[in-house]
């Protein structure tokens, strides 16, 4: 993610740690986050959102429209159309259509 530009920050976590090695761990501290705020996702700002999304956290400048969405992070600026994704994170700037993505890295 540094060698993307992207910010990185470290946060004090009470009770529980997680070593972020993978983006793996990523997903799972930020469903973690998500299930503390009992929430059905978290969205970014500028986001375009015409999907069933559940579980999931997603970016900034996103745009996901006719897609499923669960238990996934959607990193900024993607664009999503009919597709289906689980389990899995969705990198910066990328670009699905008809795709179904199931416990990836894309």
């Amino acid at each position: 993610m540094i060698a993307a530009g992207c910010e990185v920050r470290g946060r004090f976590v009470r009770k529980w740690r997680k070593n972020l090695t993978t983006p793996f761990d990523l997903l799972e501290v930020n469903l973690r986050f998500l299930n503390k705020k009992k929430k059905k996702f978290l969205y970014g700002e500028n986001c375009k959102i015409d999907s069933d999304v559940h579980n999931s956290v997603i970016g900034n400048n996103c745009s996901l429209k006719n897609c499923e969405i669960e238990d996934s992070l959607i990193l900024d600026d993607v664009e999503i159309k009919n597709s289906k994704i689980k389990g899995s994170v969705i990198n910066y700037k990328s670009r699905l259509s008809g795709m179904e993505v199931i416990d990836e890295i894309v």
